[in-house]
């Protein structure tokens, strides 16, 4: 099994209105010159899975996105491979903060309240802040997360467990966390992420060994 692992490529970094200056600046080359190194690979080596953790965009605005997809769209062309055979974890660059209208007034004292909003019963709820996100990954072709909710199976690009076969007849269980949408709440610090106890007491029914757990570093409990 050969999974490609990427993360933090923050497209839109590297906007002038964003007034970022550092090695970002060299982003388009650098990005050019993986697919290319990407495409060398023997073809018994090539990746079978693309997973990325997180960090897609740097404001989670749909400008990000649209480069994201461009980007994204040469590397799968690049290794044969198609939208299906990549996952997305959301990161708390990939919320749009001008989205944000409910729970503004959280603060990280609240640990209760947190955890019950971050349970399955509240994720369409929690899903307006990264519709950018939502977007660019039903555009690229990603197939989407299961979570359990109420007997039945419900659909999400941020949270839940799907799997995935490989050609050499195994299969990956992958189990992806929402730990950014509060990172952008006025009384929440920006890199704070956090996980709720529901949605991982949620996730009962993984029971295969062979599991990727995707979330963002960082996160609090």
């Amino acid at each position: 099994m050969n999974i490609l692992h990427l993360s933090d490529i923050h497209f839109g970094r590297n906007y002038p209105e964003y007034k970022v200056c550092d090695a970002f600046e060299n982003k388009d080359r650098i990005l050019r010159e993986l697919i290319q190194c990407i495409s060398n690979i023997e073809e018994k080596k090539r990746p079978e899975h693309i997973v990325v953790t997180g960090d897609i965009a740097w404001w989670g605005k749909k400008k990000d996105f649209e480069e994201a997809y461009e980007w994204f769209s040469k590397l799968l062309e690049s290794t044969g491979l198609e939208g299906k055979d990549i996952t997305f974890c959301v990161g708390n660059h990939d919320v749009n903060h001008t989205y944000i209208s409910a729970n503004r007034d959280l603060a990280n004292n609240e640990v209760l309240r947190i955890d019950n909003i971050y349970s399955y019963d509240w994720v369409h709820e929690m899903e307006p802040p990264i519709y950018e996100y939502d977007r660019f990954c039903e555009r690229i072709g990603m197939e989407p997360f299961i979570y359990p909710l109420k007997g039945e199976m419900e659909y999400s690009y941020s949270l839940g467990y799907k799997d995935v076969k490989f050609s050499s007849g195994n299969t990956i269980r992958f189990l992806a966390f929402n730990t950014a949408l509060f990172s952008c709440l006025p009384k929440i610090q920006n890199d704070k992420m956090w996980i709720g106890q529901k949605q991982i007491r949620g996730a009962n029914t993984i029971t295969d060994s062979r599991l990727w757990i995707l979330r963002r570093r960082g996160f609090r409990m």
